[in-house]
């Protein structure tokens, strides 16, 4: 299917706020603000279509319906309830993402947390160097794992970690997740990252990268 509707909930709000913006005059998640939000599943792109099983298709509707819903938390406790629609899009092409909008993180999500989401957001996302702060050897390890992706025919995400001014923290976040003997360049599928072992061995990557729903080129 070309989308997946997704359950969100927030059983607390400890900001005393939902903690996203909505695209103006749609229903449309513009940012994740709060650490809280992101963890219960709100992502940037995602359609919001029900608030506590309240269908909403309007920016207007959604506003209301979140009102009332933070109004019950507040009398009862009662946890927010939201469906999304995320499009299926994601992971079915190659691109680079970046963290913040390059003025600094404009929201309260740590970085960890936003490389946890990622990771488990797309199938197979690679962490590198390769702006101009690193060395022409760092730069190097980074392009040949590319170049191995790129003759595997697969669809990945990649972030760069040198890039201090769209990913202030990155580096560090994702050592910190892969653990301490890591160096980048490094691969995660499904989730995990993928020992170096896996990289040279094509045909066991190739599994992996199958057991993980990675996108294959056709050509």
């Amino acid at each position: 299917p070309a989308y997946a509707d997704i359950p969100v909930e927030m059983p607390s709000l400890p900001e005393g706020r939902v903690g996203i913006n909505i695209v103006k005059e749609k229903c449309t998640v513009s940012r994740v603000l709060y650490r809280d939000a992101f963890l219960a599943g709100f992502r940037v792109g995602d359609d919001i279509i029900q608030v506590n099983g309240r269908a909403v298709a309007s920016n207007a509707a959604v506003q209301r319906a979140v009102r009332r819903a933070v109004a019950a938390y507040r009398r009862r406790g009662k946890p927010l309830r939201f469906v999304v629609r995320r499009w299926a899009t994601r992971g079915t092409s190659r691109g680079i993402v970046r963290l913040s909008n390059g003025n600094g993180l404009d929201h309260l999500v740590p970085m960890l947390d936003l490389v946890r989401g990622l990771v488990n957001d797309y199938p197979v996302v690679l962490f590198l160097q390769n702006s101009n702060a690193t060395t022409p050897a760092e730069r190097s390890r980074s392009q040949k794992l590319v170049r191995l992706l790129d003759a595997l025919g697969v669809a990945f995400k990649a972030a760069d970690c040198a890039d201090e001014h769209f990913n202030p923290g990155l580096l560090h976040a994702v050592l910190e997740l892969s653990g301490a003997n890591s160096s980048l360049p490094l691969l995660f599928v499904g989730g995990a990252p993928v020992s170096s072992s896996t990289l040279q061995n094509t045909s066991n990557l190739r599994e992996r990268l199958v057991e993980a729903g990675a996108t294959f080129s056709t050509g």
